[in-house]
Parts: structure tokens; sequence; C-alpha cells
């Protein structure tokens, strides 16, 4: 017997994500939480183009994972959107891509 085999939606891609990043969320601590939403909030308030690149010099020492979280956690909130994309200049990630950052056009 073959079991069958189906491609995850993008939805189930986008949960799954979710869920993640609520479990990073769980084992962040309140502080990296604030300071990493404070430069998010700093960067925004440039109302220019920014990426994790502009981020990392700001903060002090923070779980690394915890701010692509919350990254997310202020796109859902409306406070920013994503722009593009930029070659990133932290040496583990290996020069990949991450997205370019924008204020959310408020009218």
């Amino acid at each position: 017997m073959s079991a069958t085999h189906v491609e995850p939606t993008l939805d189930d891609a986008l949960a799954e994500r979710d869920q993640a990043l609520a479990l990073v969320e769980d084992a962040g601590d309140a502080w990296d939480r604030a300071v990493i939403d404070q430069g998010i909030a700093a960067l925004n308030a440039r109302g220019v183009p920014w990426s994790a690149n502009d981020l990392r010099p700001l903060l002090p020492e923070v779980r690394a994972a915890l701010v692509g979280a919350r990254f997310l956690a202020a796109a859902k909130r409306g406070e920013m959107v994503r722009s593009g994309w930029v070659t990133s200049t932290d040496p583990g990630t290996h020069a990949r891509p991450i997205a370019l950052w924008g204020p959310a056009v408020t009218r």
C-alpha cells in the first residue's frame, strides 16, 4: 500500500509559520520583546525603508529568533509593511535575502 502525498497549501504553511513563531514568542522574555519593539518603532519613525541590518546594531543582546517574531507581530498590528528585499549583512545568514520594511501608510 502506498500513502497518498498531499502538498500543503499556502494557508497550511502560514499556519505552521505562525505556530512556530508563537512558540518563539512564548519562550521570549518581555524585556527582549519591548526592546525589539522600540527599535522597530524608531526605524519606522524615520519614514524610510529599513531591514534587520539596520535594527541589529540598535539592540542589546536579545534572542535572535525573537527578532523575526516581533517583525511579524508589528506587521500584523499594521505598524509596518514589507517593501522589498536586501542582502543580509549578518555573517551567520551567509548573505541570504532578508525583508526590507517600511512604516505602514496611514491616512
